[in-house]
Formats: C-alpha cells, structure tokens, sequence
C-alpha cells in the first residue's frame, strides 16, 4: 500500500505541477548558463583566501584619494567604488594585491533580466511567484517520492546502483539520470522553496544592528591598517562588503559585513567596537542564493542547466512511461454510466469474436440513440435505470467461466436489482467440446429463475464450428423484430478477418510420452514476424476448423508442446507428422502475452503443455531478468520432453529458480497451485516490488491461482489485486 501510495502521489503531483516546472527548467537552464558567461568576461581571478584585507585596504589607499566600498563578488572578484588622486569617481573590478583598476563593472545583459522575471514570477509579479513557489515545494515532493520508488524499484537503497533491467529507451534513462540527477535537483528544489518563503515574508527575520554610539579605547595604540589584528587575520573570501570611515574621525569606523557577522572597526587601531552575528536565516539564504543561482561556481552552473534538462527529460520521459502503462480498455468501454443507461451489456470472453460482436452490438444500439453501458461480467453491479440486461460469454475448460466472467455468479448472489430487467443471453462455444456452452446455460437458468429477470429472447447458442456468423445473424433479427430497432449489423464487425494459409516445415516431433504429450518443431516456409505467446492455427484439413496453439520462439523455430487427444482431430493430425512434412497453419499475434521485458522479475506458473510459450520466452530472456518457473505435471516423465530447454536456460542462467510439482508421481497429490500457495510470502514481496506473473495452461488451474492471489489480497491489501491487473502486472492464457 505504501508503494501504491508513493506511485499516486508521484503521478498526481508532478501532472498538478508540470506546466510550471517545465517553464522552470527552461528558464532555469537558460539562466544556468549566466554564471559561465560572467567567467568568460570577467578578469582572472585571483585567490582572495591568500590576501588580508589589511593587504587590499593598503593598496587601495595608496592608489587612490578617496575609498567609498568595496565588496566582492560571487564569482571571487573584487569591486571597489573609489575617487581617483585626478578626482574622477570610479566604480569596477580592482587588482586586490596591488589596487589597480582592471576594468568597469559587466553589465548584465537584458536577456537574463527577462529569464529571470519569467523564472521568478512568470511576469505576474507576485502571484506568479505564488504559482512557481507552490511547484517549487511539489517537485520537493515528487523527488521525495521519486527517492523511495527507484529504491523499491532497484530492491533497497543498497541496491541504488546496481544494474538496470529496463531495456525500453525512456524507462533505463528515467532511472540513469534519476540516480546520478536527483539530488542537485533536490538542492534546486528546497533552495527555490526557501528563497519564495523568503519572498513572502513568510521567514522570521532577526533584525539586529550594530551599536554606533560606543566609542574606542583611547589607550590603544594607532597602527597602519595592514598591522592591525582585524584586517590582518581577517582575508577577502570571508568579506561581503565594506562600507570606508568618511572621515578621520576615531568614531567614524569600518562598516564591515562578513559572511557570518557584520562589525563596527576603529579605522585607527583595528579594535573591534561591535559585532553582531549574523542570524541563521541569512545565512540560509546567502547560501540557498549560491546553491539555487550557481553563481558562485561555473562548474556547479553546469551541473544546474543539466539538472534542469533532466527534469525536462523526466516529465517527458514520465508522460510515455504513464501513457504506455495506461490501463487498456479490453472488456470494458463505458459509453454511458452504468447508472444512466437503460442497456447494460455484460461480456464474458477471453478474446476473439465473443467480444467483437458485443462491441458491435453495443455500437448499433448506441446509433438508435440509447444510453448504453458495456463491461465484463466481473463488473456486475446494481443498475438503476437498466431496462435490458443482455449478456455475451464463452464457455472454457471444462464449462467453465471465463477469467472475466468468474465473479459473476458470486455478484448475482449479493446484488439485488432495483427494477425488473429484460434478459437476453447468446453463448459462443465449440461442440467439439463435452460441455459445449455449458456457462452460458448456466448464466441464463440462474438470471431467470429470479422473478424480477424476465426472458426477452430465447437462449442463443453460437457454435464456432457450424455457421457462427449465420447465427448471429439470426439473433440479431430476432432481436430486431422484438425491439423494433432498425440495427444494421455486417459480418465483417464481428467475424475473424481471413488470414491466408501459410505452409511450416516439421523440422522435428518428439515420441508420444507416457502423458502422451509431444513436442513438435516448425519452421517457417517464408518470414514471418512472430513472438514467444503468440499463437498458431492449425489446419488438419481443409474442411477443419483451426486449431491454436501457443507459441515458443526458440532459434527462430516454433516449438509446440501438444497433448494427443483421443478424438482430437488437429492433435491426432499433428503427432503423426513426420520430419519435412508440411502443414498450413497462420499466426495469429496474442500482444497481451508477450516476455515483459521491463519488469524487474517474472514469475511464471504453467501446467501440462501450457509451459510452452515459457520456454521460448526463457529463451528470449538475454539480460537474465529473474524468473521463478512454476510446472506442475502428471509424473517425472511429463517433465522429460521439456528437459533439454529447461537445462539450456538454467545453463544461461536465463532462469532463477524451478519450482516443480506433480500430481501422479507419488501418494501425496501436488498440483502447481499448491506450489504457488507454498511460496505465499516471496510471490508477495515480488508483486509489491512490480513483479509480473504470468499464467498459462488449464483455466481450471488458472482459477485456483487467481483464488489465491484473491485470497493473499484479502489479507494483505497493499497487493491491491484490481491495479496489478489494470497495470497488466497478471498476463493469462489458459483454455
């Protein structure tokens, strides 16, 4: 929950404050470059640690009738404004070792004076400074934040330099330049925040002054200025500025300020008469100007204007990170507010045409000018203004829900509509299957046993195998017919597009194990740009429905892990192929489970031959991300066909750490959910330190993980489950 808490904050402060900081670092990095100018145009610079103010005094008396002030400069040089012996006043920078006059005073140039109003106030005067001292104090805190998520980020502060596993271009360089950046940025940040209290007013100021009514010790001794005690112990770094006596007179003294007290000396004996130090706060802001200016240092100059170029390069580099981080929108497009619509369409779908044709649906409704609300069946909520409740879902597995489905029957049991609904349901399935569209069957007896649900249309049944798009189109004229609106569907809006049939090479087929499951090796008759976790579509005849299967990339083959079913046509079609045979088959691309390159860790958890996709992605992990690998099969045997793979990427050091189980091999039966339930508390620590987890194989599997992930949130709320999935921080692929 901290995490979270710093990650929202960081987001919301430097969103609220963007604008103005972005004005700030250009500004700021214009003005960075002042201090460098003034180097190049000034005089050299001599080591005023080196000469005593008694030293300069001397020379200037020498040199000159008449000295008025001298002081020094941040840069290290000295002005003094004088009265020549030709009675000529003159005002510059001054030799401090000899007195002679090296040059007038640099102007400066106007360009700086209009950066620097626009940096200060935005030429708003002094609410402008309100504006840019309020982002001033949040950049304080989005640094603050920024601190503690590079730390979780990198695994401790220990870990601050160590290297970084984020390829993505914007990603490495937003943590490169956060650890070498962040703290000159800070300096920049609390010194602006002082410097704008100050401003305000807003910082208590001890007024002393010095007492000029005392009067010297006429005992002492008079000496030349560059013997007296003060002005000889005391050298010109340590002098701000010096006002001169105006006369000879012995209570006319030295106004001295240094950087730590001002002082009254007897221009005759160098005694002290007063001194006062000075307060804490001047010196904070002497010091808060030197730091947030450069203007003491053309070295710490440049490493302002970089700063300030990196703070640029962090609110862009921030806005891709959040843009592409962004929650996607797979199965829930809010047209209307759930509340305010009369027509709320609920999906159950893994992917594929379930969703396409509700979207479509959803899409021809909006045109007739109703309000209409779509969302996954896990979203089932009270509805107060619905009139219709239709309802799309794919049935998986063995009649199971879909993932975005599972939570549905739970919801209907707790949530009481508050107004009768008209309910329409139309399953997708395949028949091949025992428990063709047994979800959906279900989803529609549970709604109409409830005497507020009533029946609108019959249940619709769509067969992948048979004619689904005919189908379809039925229902929707029944629907038509009954709701009398004039809804233009195509085919095109919710069908799969054609994709041509391409011919793989069998380069290899393992022997039928004891689980008979087999790995099958294809390549590519022409190009073809594919990834770990897409998936490829089997033909096993022209007649045949595809099958698909997932893919692992490995040496630029697809590898396929398959299990014989006894009356599987493709997997039958595809264990009596032999080396060199050809099959037609088209990839289809699954962006929503590819290798995360940029997480700091991946736990993947797989059973049967849903390891698949990992092994290629194991084998696509060239920076060595740490990966914890879950199986869980039948027997030892199970695991055999996989053996080569696992050993080359534990070779490659590709893999950190199996995590083996098996539910036939001995009396105590394990499956890889007990595993996963097993190693609770470190699955726990990688989620809250931005681990993904990725789940492939059975959906009944896929269940009992999501149960306990669901569970863990329950007992630990900073897992924050519903973000980890928005944050596609949980990939699945299971059937």
């Amino acid at each position: 929950m901290i995490t979270s808490i710093y990650r929202y904050s960081h987001l919301v402060l430097a969103a609220i404050s963007s604008l103005f900081l972005v004005v700030a670092a250009i500004t700021g990095l214009v003005l960075s470059t002042e201090p460098i100018f003034y180097d190049l145009k000034q005089p050299d610079k001599i080591d005023l640690s080196e000469i005593s103010l008694g030293q300069t005094i001397h020379k200037l008396q020498q040199e000159y009738d008449e000295l008025i002030t001298l002081s020094t400069t941040s840069q290290g040089l000295v002005l003094a404004d004088v009265v020549t012996k030709e009675g000529t006043s003159v005002t510059g920078y001054i030799n401090p070792k000899t007195g002679m006059f090296l040059g007038d005073e640099i102007t400066r140039p106007s360009i700086y004076n209009w950066f620097t109003n626009l940096h200060r106030s935005l030429f708003l005067k002094s609410i402008g400074r309100g504006f840019i001292g309020v982002s001033t104090l949040l950049l304080v805190l989005i640094i603050v934040s920024g601190i503690f998520l590079l730390a979780q980020r990198q695994g401790g502060f220990s870990k601050w330099f160590s290297s970084i596993k984020d390829k993505e271009f914007h990603k490495k360089y937003h943590v490169i330049l956060s650890r070498w950046l962040l703290i000159p940025i800070l300096i920049i940040a609390i010194t602006g925040v002082y410097l704008s209290l100050e401003q305000f007013d807003l910082i208590p100021v001890e007024n002393q002054s010095l007492d000029w009514s005392l009067s010297p010790d006429e005992e002492l001794l008079q000496q030349t200025i560059e013997n007296q005690v003060f002005f000889k112990t005391t050298t010109l770094d340590q002098v701000k500025e010096v006002n001169f006596p105006f006369s000879s007179d012995p209570i006319d003294y030295y106004e001295i300020y240094l950087k730590e007290k001002s002082v009254l000396v007897a221009q005759h004996t160098g005694e002290v008469i007063d001194q006062v130090e000075n307060p804490f706060t001047a010196l904070i802001s002497y010091y808060s100007t030197i730091f947030h200016t450069g203007s003491a240092s053309p070295l710490w100059s440049v490493i302002l204007g970089i700063s300030c170029i990196g703070i640029l390069y962090f609110i862009i580099s921030g806005c891709v990170i959040y843009w592409k981080r962004r929650p996607k929108k797979n199965y829930k497009l809010e047209l209307s507010s759930a509340q305010d619509s009369e027509y709320i369409v609920l999906v159950g779908s893994e992917s594929g045409s379930t969703y396409a044709f509700a979207k479509a649906f959803t899409q021809q409704l909006l045109s007739t000018g109703k309000k209409v609300f779509l969302c996954d069946l896990n979203h089932y909520q009270q509805y107060e203004r619905a009139l219709h409740l239709i309802i799309f879902t794919a049935t998986y597995g063995d009649g199971d829900a879909p993932t975005n489905a599972r939570k549905f029957f739970d919801k209907l049991e707790k949530i009481d509509q508050p107004r009768s609904l008209f309910v329409s349901v139309v399953g997708f399935g395949s028949s091949i299957y025992p428990k063709y569209n047994e979800f959906g069957k279900q989803v529609y007896h549970r709604l109409v046993k409830d005497e507020n649900m009533k029946p609108y249309l019959p249940f619709t049944e769509v067969d992948e195998e048979h004619q689904p798009e005919e189908t379809c189109k039925q229902w929707l004229q029944l629907w038509q017919q009954k709701s009398g609106f004039p809804m233009e569907l195509k085919v095109d809006q919710f069908s799969k597009s054609n994709i041509e049939k391409q011919k793989f090479k069998v380069t290899h087929r393992s022997p039928l194990n004891k689980d008979e499951t087999f790995i099958i090796s294809l390549q590519p008759t022409s190009h073809n740009d594919y990834q770990s976790g897409d998936l490829l579509e089997v033909y096993a005849s022209e007649t045949a429905k595809a099958r698909q299967y997932s893919i692992a990339r490995i040496q630029n083959k697809i590898v396929l892990s398959v299990r014989k079913h006894d009356h599987g046509l493709c997997s039958t079609y595809l264990a009596n192929c032999h080396k060199n045979d050809d099959i037609m088959a088209t990839i289809k691309t699954n962006t929503s489970f590819h290798f995360p390159k940029d997480a700091p860790k991946i736990i993947m958890v797989a059973n049967g031959t849903g390891i698949a996709p990992f092994l290629g992605m194991l084998d696509e992990n060239k920076t060595n991300i740490p990966v914890d690998l879950y199986w869980g099969g039948k027997n030892i045997e199970s695991l055999s066909i996989y053996g080569e793979y696992l050993e080359d990427a534990h070779k490659k050091q590709q893999v950190s750490n199996y995590h083996i189980s098996y539910s036939r091999e001995n009396e105590v039966v394990e499956y890889v959910q007990h595993k996963v339930a097993e190693h609770k508390e470190q699955i726990t620590i990688d989620l809250l330190q931005g681990a993904v987890i990725m789940i492939c194989g059975s959906l009944s599997m896929q269940n009992e993980v999501l149960d306990l992930l669901e569970l863990w949130n329950k007992e630990n709320p900073e897992i924050q489950l519903e973000q980890l999935y928005k944050n596609q921080k949980i990939l699945t692929d299971c059937y």
